[in-house]
């Protein structure tokens, strides 16, 4: 029987073992359920034949069902359709991403810190050589870029970003300090524009937007509506929005920003109960953790990310991103690797 299939393997986060990106459905068969995926998943890894950090090889001929295209679409998989079967020593790029699956659904959860600096006391769990990004990326698949909010960068400079992490890293973009904190959301197409332009370098590496909004931004249903009319227009992939002002978390607000399938960021600390839960776009989860009692330097206990890894996992978003910034004091970056453990331990 001829199939077109799309086969997804990534590392689960922490460690060498394979989850295979579910579901697999088939347009003449039922769909392959988690269960059978997984053992799936585990027969090819009696198969592979490399212990390569960065590629594993299929010593075996595979014919797998087709998957649905809405997957693809939404880019939770992460290898090229085949026709038929797949040949001898077909090489299967993996990603460094947790995936959660089901019959209907793939989550993508991206895990990393703003900045991709390495504390001295972790260094020990990156490689040595390379860049600090290299280095980075070869244990996180994100990372959040905070200084747009004050500068464009150099193109050149973006392209080396590109070049440097493998094909399924992103890069989160705050969006400039002039759009939200200066204009206020009002008549910002030009500088809206000009950010998409001069960000575009990073092609299909890019991540969420994050809008960061100033505390003394209320929520306003005309210059919000028209504000991400106009975004939405000029830009169409995710974005997500962390609001300060207390009205921003009422019922009418989350709507509009349903409407403009905008991401509300849970933030922590939390100005108020509702800021630090999702809210907003239901299919993309940004969780901003800026540390907590001391913001910006604390560290999380260990109790307080397995319950986030938990929450996370239960979480019907296609689409999460858990982001440490609490970078002043190096917290971020051992607090990032204690979330991948706690999320692959399910």
């Amino acid at each position: 029987m001829e199939t077109v299939g799309l086969v997804g393997f990534c590392k689960t986060t922490g460690g060498k073992g394979l989850h295979v990106v579910t579901p697999l459905a088939s347009r003449r068969g039922r769909p392959l359920g988690w269960p059978e995926a997984k053992s799936f998943a585990q027969d090819i890894c009696r198969e592979m034949s490399t212990d390569d950090p960065t590629r594993y090889v299929l010593n075996t001929p595979l014919s797998i069902p087709c998957i649905d295209n809405r997957l693809e679409h939404k880019r939770a998989l992460t290898l090229p359709a085949v026709t038929g079967t797949l040949p001898v020593s077909v090489k299967i790029n993996y990603s460094c991403t947790h995936y959660v699956g089901g019959c209907q659904m793939a989550q993508r959860i991206f895990v990393g810190t703003a900045g991709w600096t390495i504390p001295r006391g972790e260094a020990d769990n990156f490689p040595k050589d390379g860049s600090s990004l290299v280095r980075y990326a070869s244990k996180f698949d994100a990372v959040e870029i905070n200084s747009t909010f004050r500068k464009y960068h150099r193109q050149s400079t973006l392209v080396r970003w590109a070049s440097s992490v493998n094909d399924y890293f992103r890069f989160a973009l705050k969006m400039p300090k002039k759009i939200s904190h200066e204009l206020k959301l009002r008549d910002a197409e030009e500088d809206v524009l000009q950010f998409i332009e001069a960000t575009r370098a990073l092609g299909k590496k890019i991540g969420p937007l994050l809008l960061q909004l100033p505390p003394s931004l209320a929520f306003g249903p005309d210059f919000a509506e028209t504000f991400f009319k106009m975004l939405r227009r000029c830009y169409s992939n995710p974005v997500v929005c962390e609001p300060r002002h207390i009205s921003w978390f009422e019922a009418n607000a989350d709507r509009l920003l349903k409407a403009y399938e905008i991401g509300r960021v849970a933030a922590d600390p939390a100005r108020t109960p509702a800021a630090g839960q999702p809210g907003g776009y239901a299919k993309i989860e940004y969780y901003r953790l800026h540390g907590s009692p001391d913001v910006y330097y604390s560290s999380y206990p260990s109790a307080a990310l397995s319950h986030l890894a938990e929450r996370i996992r239960r979480s019907n978003a296609e689409e999460t991103w858990c982001m440490f910034d609490n970078t002043a004091s190096g917290a971020a970056t051992a607090d990032a690797l204690a979330m991948q453990l706690h999320l692959k331990s399910d």
